[in-house]
Parts: structure tokens; C-alpha cells; sequence
């Protein structure tokens, strides 16, 4: 091989490990795309069983109720979240909206203590402020800054927020949330129950208003 064929291969070696150097950089970095939901969500018969009318948000005449099955640290949650703030404040009179829990403890070690202080401040009747303010600050929810969090909800004792989270009774709802999402063959979150229909994965504001028209 002369040389200047032998430069020219090692030139073209080096910019294909570039090429595949980039790329592999480039996909350890971006952004992740959200799962897609199921094209046709399946149908769930005995959906009405997995309605909690104490812990809803909305109209209790609306005459679409969805269960959302969520987790504090999951971004597709926090993104599905401002969907459903969005659709409710749109129709309120049609649509109203249960949480339930599902943290994903494998990798997402502080979800389970956030769903504990959400429902703490339900307890004290400041649930939705709770439950915004630990999608917008996940920083916050990331150092475990729950005294801080509470506060801001207008929990009236904030300081009492870390006994709070740790009663059998506050456990027990959260653990009861994760159990039913697993009779609905949760394999990840978020998770919504639109009436009888199931729909698996983040779903946009134009595909939920979809789904809505179609459901009973």
C-alpha cells in the first residue's frame, strides 16, 4: 500500500470513530422521549372499583373521572400532570381527576416520602397545593426538603410534616394506591383510568381530549 493510500484510510478511520463518538455522546444525552400510549387503551369492566370520590378533584356530577396513577419523581408524570391541570381547568364540569400513588422505589428513592406528604397535607385539606408544588420543584422533592415543601402548601404545621409521613395510616393509603395499580397491570408510570378506559404512558393534551370525547 503506498502512503498516501495508508494516510488516506487512517483519515477515513479517524472520522468514522468520530462519527460513532458523537453519536454515542449524543444518545447518552439527550433528552429521553416519553413512552407513547396504546394506540386503542384497553377496556377495564370493573373500573368504577378503582374510583377514590373522597380524594377527587372536580365536579363530583362530572361525567368523565380519571385515576391517575402517578409517581413524584417520574418527568412523564410531571409532564402528564400539566396536561390534567390544563384539560380540568378547561372543563371543569366534565372531567375531574383522582391521584393515586405508584413510586417506582428502584429508582426513584424519594417518590414513596413525597406521596406520604401529599397525602399528609390532604389530611389537612391542601392536597392539590402539595401535590403541584412537588412536580415544580423536583429539586426540592430530590433533597428530601419536605418541611420546606409543606410550608409552602399552607400545611398549617409543616413542622410536624416528617412525623406525619412516617404513621402506619398515611403508609397503608400509599401502599394501597401501589397494590391497586398492580391489579391494572402497572408496568410503569404514569397510568390513567379514563372511566373504563386504560391508558398506559404520558399522554399529550390533544390525545387526551380525544380519548374524552369517545368515553361514557
Amino acid at each position: 500500500m503506498t502512503r498516501l493510500r495508508k494516510n488516506l484510510v487512517d483519515a477515513i478511520l479517524v472520522v468514522c470513530a468520530l462519527v460513532v463518538t458523537g453519536l454515542a455522546v449524543r444518545n447518552q444525552f439527550a433528552t429521553p422521549k416519553a413512552p407513547r400510549p396504546r394506540a386503542d387503551p384497553q377496556v377495564v369492566a370493573e373500573w368504577m372499583d378503582y374510583q377514590v370520590p373522597a380524594r377527587r378533584i372536580g365536579s363530583d356530577r362530572a361525567p368523565v373521572s380519571m385515576v391517575v396513577f402517578s409517581d413524584y419523581q417520574c418527568p412523564f408524570c410531571r409532564n402528564l400532570w400539566s396536561v390534567l391541570d390544563s384539560l380540568v381547568d378547561e372543563s371543569p364540569e366534565r372531567v375531574a381527576v383522582t391521584v393515586r400513588h405508584l413510586p417506582i422505589d428502584a429508582i426513584h428513592p424519594q417518590a414513596r416520602q413525597a406521596s406520604s406528604l401529599a397525602e399528609c397535607a390532604r389530611v389537612d385539606g391542601r392536597f392539590h397545593e402539595a401535590d403541584s408544588l412537588l412536580f415544580v420543584w423536583p429539586d426540592s422533592v430530590k433533597l428530601a426538603r419536605w418541611e420546606s415543601i409543606a410550608r409552602a402548601a399552607g400545611v398549617r404545621r409543616p413542622a410536624e410534616m416528617p412525623r406525619c409521613m412516617k404513621s402506619r395510616e398515611i403508609a397503608a393509603i400509599v401502599a394501597a394506591d401501589s397494590s391497586a395499580a398492580d391489579r391494572l397491570g402497572a408496568r410503569g408510570t404514569p397510568m390513567l383510568l379514563i372511566n373504563d378506559r386504560l391508558v398506559r404512558g404520558y399522554v399529550d393534551l390533544a390525545t387526551l381530549k380525544d380519548i374524552v370525547r369517545k368515553v361514557r
